[in-house]
């Protein structure tokens, strides 16, 4: 007999903070990155999973039709090493997977 198990995906959005940081990198999350403007007050992240974070980050692509783009990645390690908590600012886009019926 077959059973079909359906997943379901929730969405939502966490604030930045040391405790959230540490629970991704305990994930295996190491990076944040956002399309929010570097200077955004309150960028929305999304969390990835990169094996060689400073090989990735010597191979972002920074330049765009011939203009230099600060992009806005937060290396999770350090944020939690050099960033102070009041100092972070953001939201996290987290995806919660759960088993539907």
């Amino acid at each position: 007999m077959l059973h079909n198990i359906c997943f379901m995906f929730m969405v939502k959005f966490e604030k930045l903070t040391h405790a959230l940081l540490r629970k991704l990198k305990a994930s295996g999350f190491t990076i944040l990155r956002s399309i929010s403007d570097i200077c955004d007050d309150d960028p929305t992240y999304i969390p990835e999973r990169i094996e060689d974070v400073w090989g990735y980050l010597e191979d972002v692509d920074i330049w765009t039709g011939g203009e230099l783009k600060e992009t806005n990645l937060l290396v999770i390690m350090d944020a939690i090493d050099n960033i102070d908590e009041r100092d972070l600012r953001g939201v996290v886009l987290i995806t919660v997977k759960f088993r539907g019926m």
